[in-house]
Formats: structure tokens, sequence, C-alpha cells
């Protein structure tokens, strides 16, 4: 495979399996589109293994072509497919296309820009061995989900098990060519990065991947026993004398280039760096809103949260959901879904993942079915990273109903093209998963004093890290700058370090999430100021669905056409009364500091967010393992 930025094609471990599904044409328009678009998705998929794997089942009933069973290549800089693309795209006329083919041509023209500019800066900023998301884990992923259908998958899965050494030896030649350059991991990123494959690399005999695939293997009807104990032997030799050595090899070889970062703050350090951050960001968030935008809006949403915490003296009371397993949580979120409209297919398998194999940057995770498999669904959760039955709650609300799950089977209902299922917007997805795990707390049965103080400390919690992250590597802020900010936002800059830190190791790591939160609630709080009375629930997040994952120029779009046939043309208001001016609590210090039992509570509560930031950074919740 080869591992492009592109997002029209698969990377290298971080494949882009979002929203698969069969197109059947619903609406008049352009057939000659449609079939365009299924061109780029056969291309696709027949240019990868992995991809084919994990987007189509039956591959031969929809006449596409097996590729051969390779982790392929590592390359950077190709353009020319994604330019012809481009230009095949712009031939046809908008607006002789149907609604639908119209908001897919918008979908792709965005993405095959933005594919293209970040193309420009691959070479050094494609941080392979990322310990959030880099290769390392995610081939263990890759592996550890990997379905056999049939004997050619078994055959087709020990070979690539058996080239991941040579995998991994291009990845670190294109990592030491990048350190040469001054662009390499930060000591505490290496760090994180060496635990995790420590980690890993320990468990030998009893490893995931020797154990995992002998249950795999031996379920099997097709297979002999002697065939089966065949296979069993030569993945466990695969694992403990190539697969395993090629991660302690990269371990010593990576611990060779410590230190050869050239810059010790943000990415705006380095000379491209601010232009970088700029692309990249807008492919993070689904937003064409520019950093300075993005993150005035994040920081206005804390504001309105200390507000809401102080006004109403939110507070933490230790009240806590009453089902302490995962699958009778998900069976409680699914009954529960009166706000949205129907059409999501509730079936669901959820299990616990192994210690060995965990990264403690990832809460849970749900996997994308197959476009021709649909009622797969299938949700793993990292035990060891949730504290109590509220978080399991959330987290399950985050990845199942009305996230991330029901998220995907409402939009394959619509069926779209195949094509939306090579392309990626993950502001719109994390951003709606941590919208409904925000909603369905009005269902966990808790006081309204709970209720809203988790409301309010998981968006202090997701955005804060996005207001620094922007600030570090888009504005080049300093760590006393960092802590300035928190000062403003009320918020203890004892933290400062540790925000700071999280933005130089990890960039982008929590853009997804809070920015994609802040955009959703934005577009809300101003539908209900528009609407008033008019404001239906139900048909908002419908509006929301439908067309599925896009960027929010394309959401906003969609919903001043949805509020202007409700209020006669009008569209939606530019500000929100639900959302406080950045300075709203200038002033009111004195005022506090006056009411001596007032103060207190804003003081303690204060100081109360400022702790759960880091509690919740840690905990990044990732819908889909294989996502970029």
């Amino acid at each position: 495979m080869k591992y492009q930025t592109r997002k029209i094609t698969a990377a290298a471990m971080a494949l882009i399996l979002m929203f698969p599904g069969i197109h059947t044409k619903a609406e008049e328009g352009n057939q000659e589109f449609d079939e365009f678009l299924e061109d780029i998705f056969a291309e696709t998929v027949e240019s990868d293994f992995l991809t084919m794997h994990y987007t189509v089942r039956d591959y031969e009933s929809m006449g596409l072509a097996r590729p051969e069973a390779t982790i392929g290549e590592i390359e950077f800089g190709e353009t020319e497919e994604l330019q012809e693309y481009l230009d095949e795209l712009h031939s046809f006329d908008y607006d002789k296309l149907s609604k639908t083919q119209q908001h897919d041509y918008i979908i792709l023209e965005r993405d095959l820009e933005l594919s293209i500019e970040s193309e420009k800066y691959a070479e050094d900023y494609t941080d392979l061995f990322n310990p959030v998301d880099g290769i390392t884990d995610a081939l263990i992923t890759n592996f550890t989900e990997y379905i056999f259908y049939s004997k050619q998958d078994v055959d087709d899965y020990l070979t690539m098990i058996e080239e991941t050494p040579s995998y991994m030896d291009q990845a670190l030649e294109v990592t030491r060519e990048q350190a040469s350059r001054g662009h390499f991991l930060t000591n505490n990123a290496l760090d994180q990065l060496q635990e995790s494959i420590d980690k890993f690399t320990a468990e030998t005999e009893n490893n995931p991947l020797v154990v995992d695939f002998a249950t795999d293997i031996n379920a099997m009807e097709e297979l002999s026993d002697q065939e089966k104990q065949v296979y069993i032997k030569r993945n466990e030799d695969l694992i403990l004398n190539h697969y395993i050595p090629a991660y302690k090899h990269v371990s010593e070889e990576l611990e060779k280039l410590r230190g050869s970062r050239s810059v010790s703050g943000g990415l705006c350090e380095y000379e491209d760096g601010a232009d970088f951050y700029r692309v990249f960001l807008a492919t993070e968030t689904s937003s064409s809103k520019s950093p300075e935008e993005l993150l005035d809006l994040c920081r206005t949403m804390i504001i309105n949260e200390i507000y809401r915490l102080m006004s109403q003296r939110y507070d933490d009371t230790g009240e806590q959901f009453k089902t302490d397993e995962a699958e009778g949580t998900l069976n409680f979120l699914a009954g529960k879904l009166q706000d949205y409209p129907e059409g999501a297919n509730t079936e669901f398998t959820v299990s616990y993942l192994d210690p060995s194999i965990t990264n403690p940057n990832i809460v849970a995770y749900y996997l994308t079915p197959c476009i021709d498999a649909t009622d797969v669904n299938v949700i793993r959760v990292n035990d060891s990273a949730i504290n109590d039955t509220n978080d399991l709650y959330m987290t399950l609300s985050h990845e199942g109903f009305p996230g991330h799950q029901y998220q995907i089977t409402w939009f394959l209902n619509t069926k779209p093209n195949p094509v939306r299922s090579v392309l990626s917007h993950g502001g719109y997805t994390e951003g709606w998963a941590m919208y409904a795990e925000i909603n369905q707390l009005d269902h966990i049965g808790l006081s309204r004093k709970q209720r809203e103080y988790l409301k309010s400390m998981t968006i202090i919690g997701y955005m804060a890290p996005c207001v620094i992250d922007i600030g570090v590597n888009a504005l080049g802020w300093s760590l006393a700058d960092v802590a300035d900010e928190l000062d403003k936002m009320y918020l203890n800059s004892e933290i400062a370090q540790d925000l700071y830190n999280e933005a130089v190791d990890t960039p982008g790591r929590l853009l997804n999430y809070g920015c994609g939160l802040a955009q959703f609630l934005a577009l809300r709080y101003r539908t209900e100021d528009t609407l008033g009375n008019d404001f239906d629930p139900v048909e908002f997040n419908r509006v929301l669905l439908t067309y599925g994952d896009r960027d929010f120029e394309v959401v906003e779009s969609d919903l001043n056409e949805w509020v202007s046939i409700l209020k006669n043309g009008q569209t939606l208001n530019e500000e929100s009364a639900n959302l406080l001016p950045y300075d709203a609590l200038s002033g009111m210090e004195e005022s506090m500091e006056n009411n001596t039992k007032y103060g207190a509570f804003a003081i303690g509560g204060f100081a109360i967010a400022a702790a759960l930031v880091i509690w919740f950074i840690i905990k990044t919740k990732k819908k889909n393992p294989f996502a970029a």
C-alpha cells in the first residue's frame, strides 16, 4: 500500500473507511457523474489490498478486481492522479446534477483540493511513527481486526505479516531523511511510542496476534485440522521471530534519532510550518475557518461553560449511571434515540481490548462495516481507560448511540455513492459523536446538577486543548502565552506546561473532537435562536445527518435552506444568544469577591475545571482506528 497523505486513496495503516454504502440512484441527475464517482471508488479499492479487505467483502459481485496482498510502498508527493480527478470533476455541469450529486460534487472537490495542497508538505510532516496514530499502532489494529472469510484471506494475511519488517524498514528510512532535515518526534513523543512498543513486544506466546489468530483459524470450518495447525504454527513463528523483532528494531533505530528535531516549539517554527498547519487544520476540523476564527469559537464556548458552572452552581455530585457493563449500556442507549430520526442499525457486538495492544490515547473505537456487510457493527473498548460508569456511558454514547454507529448506519440507509467510503471528514464525524455524547447525558438518569456538570467538563476538556494547539502551532505561542491564555479563560495556569507539551508533542490530536463539537454546538444554538418555538430537534438532526459527513460550510448551507423554508426566506442568525462574548466575564471577579459564598464556589469550580482538562486530554475517543 502506498503511504500518501491524500484522502481520496487509502494511506498505509491509516485506512479511510468512512461511511461505506451501496449506491442506488434515488433522484434524477447525471448518470455519467455517478459512473465517474464509482470509477474513482473502484480505482481506489483495487489499488490497495487492505482498503479492499476492509471496504468490500464480496468484491467479485461488485465487479471489482482483487489487488495483490501487500502492505505496499511509502511514497509522497504524487498529485497527478488527484489533479486528473479534479479536472474531470470540473467538466460536469454542477447545475444539471441532482441535489445528492451536487453534495457529492462539493464534498469531492473540497477533498481533492485539500489533498493536493496537503501533498506539498507530506514529505516532511507525515509522522509515520506518531505515538497516537502512527503505523506501529495502526498495523496492530489492522491485523487484530482482520477477518478471515476464506483460506485465501489467511494466506494473504500471513503474507502481510511476513512483509511487515521490510515495510518498517521503508518507514525508518523515510524518518531518517526527515530527521536529517530537522523533522522528528519530540523526546516526549518518542518516549510515548517506545513505551507502547515495549508493552506490545513484552507479550510473546500470549500476544494477541498469536492467540487471536489461533482462535479465528480454529473456527474456520473449511480448513482441516492439519491445515489449521500448520497455519497456527507458521503465524506464531512469524510473530515471534519477525513481527515482534521488527517493532524492537524500530524502537532501537528511532532512539538513535532522538534530539533530531530542529525546533523546540510549535509547527509554525518551521519555515513552512504555519502554512502546513493551516491546511492540516482545515482537514482535521472539516472547516474553512481560519485558525483565529476556530480558536475564538472554542474560547467563547469555554467562557460560556464557565459562566454556566458559576451562575447555575453546577458541581460534581458523585452520582453514577446504574449499569457497569458495555452491552447493557449500549442497549440502554439504543432505546434513547427519541431526539433523532429513525433509521439506525442497532445491532452490535462489543468487546474489551487485550491490555498489551491498548493505546492509552484511545478509549474505544467503532469499526466501520464493509459496504456489503453493514449488519456487522463492532465496538472495542479499552477497559483500562474507563474510570467509572458515567465514563463508560459517555464513551459508548460516542461510539454507539447516537454517536458513530448511529450516524454511519443512518447514512448507509440513504444508499450513498460508494465513493463516500473513501472520503473522510474527521471534524464532522468526531464532532457529531461529541455532540451526540453531550446530548445523550439528558437520558443518563442523574440529577440536573450532575448532568450539566458533566456536559460542561466535556466541552471545556476537549476545547481548551484545541485553543492551545492552534495558539502554539499556528500562532507561535510560548509557554508563557499558554499560561496567560488559560488565565484569561479562567482555567488554572498550572496546567499550562501539560497543554503546551501536548500541542508540541502531538499537534492536532483533539482538533477533530473539540473544534468539531464547537461547530455543531454553534450551529444548534444559532438554529434554536432563529426558529424559536419552531425548533424541532428531530428535524434539526435529520438535516445534520442527511448527506453524511461533510464540511461544516456545507452543513450550514443545508441548515439555511431548511430554516428558509420554515421562516419564509430567513437564514440562521449570525450570532447566538446562547453564546457569551469572549469578554463576558471581565469585571465579574470583583463582584464575586464581594459575595463570599458565590466567590468561593466560583474559585472552586475553576480549579475543578482546570484539573479535568488533563483528565480528558489523555482520553481521546476514536471512532475508527484506521482513520487518519
